[in-house]
């Protein structure tokens, strides 16, 4: 595939979406496909064995991923292409084609596409074999740590609806976890969370409706889907550059009063900041989209867009907002 010809795929895509949209389906398979021979119960083994699990082995990983592209020919490829790129009369480019060339250069380039193909390395290129928390016995308790590795097999992923609505207080993930599945947290009474350092991807609702105050994550993380961190207490959040995307209403109904923009995301997605407590907010020149209800129901009575936004990103605020086009 042509890197550069195809970066809407890649990072930047026709409909704002980031290339993490293939990211999300590999997780999906990560946490499914990947995951689905052998099921192993720990429960009934002895009272401080609290997990359910799917475990994968080397052999079954390395037949079900293939094609993983060297760093060092991908980056040799995006450089030719850059450069290709770059030779483009600006005329002849459509509107992603003109922001990407007006606001990024070859490294933000290279260092998004690298990312993906980092986390698709990382998923398909274990020497032992590696499990997924399917299922977690409540009667354990409502302050989690989850261990490194469980029958032997290092835990990289915690499926969908794992720990969901058991009463949960706090949660502490070992930095082997890549991937938190949809709804995997959601329902509890969480008020911490520890995440991985290796964290690339949090799924839809996974720590939806709980009682989170404040959230620091984790420099790799890479996407947040739908709804992600909705109906909390949130105050404070602290989002890494490293995040390509956020989904519609990750933030949603918090009470977030202020916000740093990721210097790798492009869109904001419907309703994603929808009822917080947002007073000032500055949004970067690398942001061309916002979608409708992306900051309705906050505080924010003045706000800058940069030049080549949407011709509709008011409709991403309450009306009545101040919004002046800057150049």
């Amino acid at each position: 595939m042509n890197q550069l010809n195809n970066l809407t795929k890649l990072v930047l895509s026709k409909k704002g979406k980031l290339a993490l949209g293939v990211v999300m389906s590999l997780g999906v398979m990560f946490l499914g496909v990947l995951y689905l021979p052998w099921i192993l119960w720990d429960l009934q083994a002895s009272p401080g064995k609290c997990f359910e699990v799917e475990v994968k082995t080397p052999l079954k990983i390395r037949e079900e991923c293939s094609n993983i592209e060297d760093d060092t020919e991908l980056e040799d490829q995006l450089d030719r292409e850059w450069d290709e790129f770059q030779g483009k009369d600006e005329s002849n480019m459509d509107f992603e084609e003109r922001h990407i060339h007006k606001n990024y250069s070859k490294n933000d380039v290279k260092d998004m596409v690298l990312s993906l193909n980092k986390f698709r390395r990382k998923l398909c290129t274990y020497r032992s074999s590696v499990a997924t928390i399917t299922r977690y016995n409540a009667k354990c308790g409502k302050d989690v740590v989850i261990p490194k590795k469980i029958k032997g097999s290092e835990v990289v992923g915690i499926g969908d609806e794992a720990f969901r609505d058991k009463g949960l207080l706090s949660v502490k993930m070992p930095n082997t976890i890549l991937i938190v599945g949809e709804n995997a947290f959601n329902k509890n009474e969480l008020t911490s969370v520890m995440f991985s350092d290796q964290l690339m991807l949090i799924e839809g609702s996974a720590f939806a409706s709980n009682n989170l105050e404040s959230i620091s994550l984790p420099s790799q993380l890479l996407g947040i889907g739908d709804s992600a961190f909705s109906n909390n207490m949130l105050k404070k959040v602290i989002l890494p550059d490293s995040v390509m995307d956020i989904w519609k209403y990750a933030f949603s109904k918090n009470e977030i009063s202020n916000i740093r923009i990721p210097r790798y995301l492009r869109t904001l997605e419907k309703g994603v900041f929808y009822q917080n407590k947002l007073e000032r907010l500055a949004i970067p020149s690398t942001i061309s989209m916002i979608k409708k209800d992306a900051f309705v129901k906050n505080d924010i009575k003045k706000v800058q867009l940069p030049e080549d936004i949407n011709t509709d990103a008011d409709e991403g605020f309450d009306k009545g907002v101040a919004i002046e086009i800057t150049d």
